[in-house]
């Protein structure tokens, strides 16, 4: 990742699929409609342009739940990150519309409808607990999640202007967090999979993502002996249970295809955050301690 050494630059990842302009990461997928949806996510230089970086200001926006009840001088660093954040790559979006959820590394998708935002603030909080992804035909709400090692995906349904933002870990894929998002789409919004467009962002690459015999297993149960085989390769590792190097990109572009999205129409992000000089945080880099960094990624559909 020689090309990321630079900050304060546009950088090309070597695919030319994706770019970090100004510290803030961009895929292509969605460049032909810009005039319809906004995203993006932040680095850690970025973290650092807004004075969080001895304040790990990202770790107290993971839960807007115990945002609320934070001193003021944390809260007030809490939301100038989100704002700035979201100024940056959502900027048509109203910064009193934000919407993110505490991630729980689960299966539930929340649909951010009329309904919701009619609620009181503190109760779209309390309500947005619980879920790892959010859909919605809304503009002017940007929606946001974070992740660190995990994927972040966002799918965008140009047809019907929805769109979808989901956290996709292990057990995420485990679970099909996406292909259940896409199924509230269609649901919701009459999406069909052959006209959405999808983004894997950053997240830790085959060659840094180790698991157990038991994780294997677990995932033989959703993936066929072939698929496995593509997906899996044996390691001898010096963590103790620790066998196999998984492809957690390529399982979740597996799944989008078995449901009818075209692969040319799925982009996955090159970058590693393991690996990422300095850009991404990576939570097994830190040694899987709970309060790890975290990039934030923002979707927004355009009024």
């Amino acid at each position: 990742m020689e090309n990321y050494i630079e900050q304060q630059r546009v950088e090309t990842v070597d695919n030319g699929k994706e770019q970090i302009v100004d510290n803030i990461w961009r895929p292509a997928i969605f460049d032909d409609f810009e005039d319809i949806v906004e995203y993006g996510g932040s680095t850690l230089p970025f973290k650092e342009e807004t004075g969080g970086d001895n304040e790990r200001v990202e770790l107290k926006v993971f839960s807007n739940l115990e945002r609320l009840q934070l001193p003021l001088r944390d809260k007030l660093l809490a939301t100038r990150f989100l704002i700035e954040l979201q100024r940056k790559i959502a900027s048509t979006a109203d910064s009193h519309n934000i919407i993110k959820t505490k991630l729980v590394h689960g299966q539930e998708v929340l649909k951010i409808d009329r309904e919701f935002l009619d609620l009181a603030r503190d109760e779209q909080v309390k309500h947005s607990i619980g879920y790892d992804g959010m859909i919605t035909n809304i503009s002017n709400v940007p929606l946001f999640v974070p992740a660190a090692d995990c994927a972040p995906v966002a799918i965008l349904d140009p047809q019907h202007k929805a769109i979808g933002i989901f956290h996709a870990g292990w057990r995420g894929i485990l679970s099909g967090i996406v292909t259940k998002g896409i199924d509230q789409l269609t649901q919701n919004f009459e999406s069909l999979p052959q006209d959405l467009r999808v983004s894997i962002g950053p997240s830790l690459n085959k060659e840094n993502f180790e698991i157990d015999f038991e994780m294997y297993d677990q995932f033989c149960k959703i993936f066929s002996q072939e698929e496995m085989e593509i997906l899996t390769t044996a390691v001898s590792s010096k963590l103790p249970g620790q066998h196999y190097l998984f492809d957690a990109k390529n399982a979740i572009r597996m799944q989008l295809e078995k449901i009818g999205v075209p692969k040319e129409q799925i982009e996955i992000s090159s970058i590693d955050t393991m690996d990422s000089e300095g850009f991404f945080p990576s939570a097994r880099k830190a040694g899987g301690v709970q309060n790890v960094d975290s990039s934030v990624f923002i979707m927004n559909i355009k009024k």
